[in-house]
C-alpha cells in the first residue's frame, strides 16, 4: 500500500492511511522480533574504534544536557531505553552508576555488542512491554524513546501516556529524524535527489520537524526543556562527489567523514556541540532531532 502524506495539526508530515495495528505487529515480529541470527540485519556485528567513540560521544552530548537539567545530580538516576538495540545507552549509563533497563523485541543485539547488560533487557512487543510497566506503575528518572516515536501509530496517545513513566522532575529524550527538512527541499528543488527518499513505509508513519515535535509535546502535558539536533549529513548530497542517494557506493565514505567530524566536535567541547547544534535544530537542520521534555 502507498502511503498518503499529509500535514497535521501539530505542523508536521504523518502517514493518513495508517496499516492496522495487527499488520504492524506482524511485519515487525517478522523483522525486529527474533533470535535468528540470519534476520539481525539491522545491526552491524563489527564497528571500528571510530563508530564506537561515535556512539560514545553522542550518549556524552545527552548526558551532559541530562547534568545540566538535574542540577548536576544525573549520578544514581533510574534510565529507561525504550528501543535499546545494541545496548548502548545501557551501557554508557550503567558505567556512569545510574539503574537501567531497555525494552526490544529481542536481546539478541544487546548480547552481541553490549552482552554484560543484556540481562537489562526486556525482550518482546516494546509496546506491550511499555503498557505493562505503566500498568505496574513503574516510574523512571529519564525515559529515552530513540528512533521509536516515528514508528508509532498513535503518536498523541504514547506521548501522553508516557507521563506515566516519568517521575515528577524526570526528563524524557526523544530523538526522532528531521524528515521534509528545509535542506531536504533545497535538495529537491536543485535536483539532487529525484524523490523523497527518507519516506520509508510502514516502519516510519510520523516525519517530524523542530515545530512539530516541540508542538505535539507542549500540547499534550510536556513542557519542552531543548532541542538538538546532530550533524546534516544530507549536506553531502549537494557535492556530487559525495551525493550517496544518487551513488549509493558513496555511502561508507560519508559515513566516516560524519564519525570523524563529529568526533572531532566532542573532543573539542560536547558543551559548545550541544549548543551549535541546538542552534542547528532551530534552523530547521540536523539529520535527527533530540527533544528534551519534562511534565509540565
Amino acid at each position: 500500500m502507498k502511503p498518503k502524506l499529509a500535514k497535521n495539526k501539530y505542523g508536521y508530515v504523518e502517514v493518513a492511511n495508517k496499516p492496522q495495528q495487527e499488520e504492524l505487529t506482524a511485519y515487525y515480529s517478522e523483522k525486529y522480533y527474533t533470535d535468528d541470527e540470519s534476520k539481525l540485519n539491522n545491526y552491524q556485528r563489527d564497528y571500528s574504534n571510530e563508530e564506537i567513540g561515535f556512539f560514545k560521544n553522542r550518549l556524552a552530548r545527552k548526558e551532559a544536557i541530562l547534568n545540566n537539567l538535574f542540577d548536576g545530580n544525573l549520578e544514581g538516576k533510574s534510565i529507561l531505553d525504550v528501543g535499546c538495540g545494541e545496548g548502548w545507552a545501557l551501557s554508557y549509563f550503567n558505567e556512569k552508576g545510574n539503574a537501567v533497563k531497555g525494552l526490544e523485541f529481542s536481546s539478541s543485539a544487546a548480547e552481541s555488542i553490549n552482552p554484560h547488560v543484556a540481562k537489562f533487557v526486556m525482550s518482546g512487543d516494546v509496546f506491550i512491554n511499555l503498557e505493562n510497566l505503566i500498568e505496574s506503575q513503574d516510574q523512571f528518572d529519564v525515559v529515552i524513546l530513540d528512533n521509536v516515536l516515528e514508528h508509532v501509530l498513535d503518536t498523541e496517545f504514547l506521548v501522553a501516556t508516557l507521563k506515566k513513566l516519568i517521575s515528577d522532575d524526570g526528563v524524557l529524550i526523544v530523538e526522532v529524524p528531521n524528515d521534509f527538512s528545509i535542506l531536504q527541499q533545497y535538495l529537491m528543488d536543485n535536483d539532487k535527489i529525484k524523490d523523497e527518499f527518507w519516506v520509508a513505509y510502514p516502519d516510519h508513519l510520523s516525519y517530524f520537524n523542530h515545530d512539530g515535535l516541540k508542538n505535539i509535546f507542549e500540547e499534550n502535558g510536556w513542557e519542552t526543556l531543548d532541542i538538538t539536533c546532530d550533524f546534516p549529513i544530507d549536506m553531502h548530497l549537494l557535492n556530487d562527489n559525495t551525493n550517496y542517494i544518487m551513488d549509493s557506493s558513496k555511502g561508507k565514505s560519508v559515513h566516516f567523514a560524519r564519525l570523524h567530524w563529529e568526533n572531532l566536535l566532542d573532543s573539542i567541547s560536547v558543551e559548545m556541540t550541544n549548543e551549535l547544534y541546538s542552534v542547528y535544530a532551530k534552523m530547521g537542520l540536523g539529520r535527527n532531532l533530540i527533544g528534551y521534555f519534562r511534565k509540565k
